[in-house]
């Protein structure tokens, strides 16, 4: 089954989230989310698709995610015994770089670029070395986190993150091709067709026939088209889409929460509270709290 976002945010704990070859054998493996935080997943091993940036990406061993903070992401992964899905991921709140990377100007400017800028590529297909240099640099991380105190362990994200950063400096300054080639397909192009719409038209109520006639298409056929292309429903990204709106101008504003419900598209504050607690573990009163707490610390 989609999950819609994470439970909650989890930078309250720890300034980062880390998990090294993550291993899924059974079941499908559908999760449409975004992060409070700056997202590095690299993908081990493993086959299928990614939604992002209204886009329709291809996925395999060696597929580099570099996702900004509120960004939604959908992995689509076909999953089996013989055909795992292992990756490695890495969330991190960007403030904990922030305080460090001053003393490095052109590596500050580069982080600033990621975490702040309108990027023009952020899903990487390595090749054979990047491959092989990637995974090294994860699997020494792993074991230096493992191994050092727990007061030591923040030193070692932010010499990882360090390390990972010129890496991708080199790989954004070479030009690496994305990972997609799923938008060349007609089918593809109407999913993304409806991605786009769905953007410029959240904060509306949702039509499934207005959006289906403004592709020239079918209400059934454009519904069932981006149920089978990216395994969720209309409904259930147009909600996820809210929710990341949501979360971006609880943390960002200071609009009351009725005011916040009404600017995502929810159409009462009794219905945005529900929807948000629902799938957040907690009110957006909460959340606002939890977030801006974490920002003082």
């Amino acid at each position: 089954m989609s999950q819609m976002v994470e439970p909650k945010p989890k930078f309250q704990e720890s300034n980062y989230i880390f998990h090294y070859r993550r291993t899924t054998q059974e079941g499908d493996w559908e999760q449409i989310h975004s992060h409070q935080g700056i997202e590095f997943l690299y993908v081990h091993e493993g086959n299928g698709h990614l939604i992002f940036d209204q886009k329709l990406h291809s996925v395999s061993a060696g597929t580099l995610l570099m996702c900004q903070p509120y960004q939604l992401h959908k992995f689509k992964m076909n999953i089996s015994r013989e055909s795992p899905y292992i990756r490695s991921v890495l969330v991190f709140d960007p403030f904990l770089l922030e305080r460090y990377a001053a003393a490095f100007p052109a590596l500050h400017a580069f982080f600033h670029k990621i975490w702040k800028a309108r990027l023009d590529q952020q899903v990487f297909q390595l090749n054979p070395e990047d491959q092989m240099l990637l995974s090294q640099l994860l699997q020494d991380f792993h074991t230096s986190l493992n191994s050092c105190p727990s007061l030591q362990q923040t030193e070692e994200v932010v010499l990882f993150l360090f390390t990972l950063l010129r890496e991708l400096r080199k790989l954004a300054e070479a030009g690496q091709k994305h990972a997609s080639d799923g938008s060349l397909r007609t089918n593809s192009r109407h999913v993304e067709q409806m991605m786009a719409w769905i953007e410029e038209h959240f904060q509306e109520e949702f039509s499934l026939d207005r959006l289906a006639e403004s592709l020239h298409l079918s209400p059934y056929y454009a519904s069932h088209l981006f149920s089978k292309e990216t395994g969720c429903t209309l409904s259930q990204y147009v909600l996820a889409h809210r929710l990341r709106e949501s979360r971006l101008l609880l943390s960002t504003t200071d609009l009351t929460i009725a005011q916040v419900g009404q600017q995502t598209g929810f159409n009462s504050s009794a219905y945005f509270v529900k929807s948000f607690k629902s799938k957040m573990g907690m009110t957006p009163h909460t959340y606002r709290k939890q977030v801006n707490k974490s920002f003082e610390d």
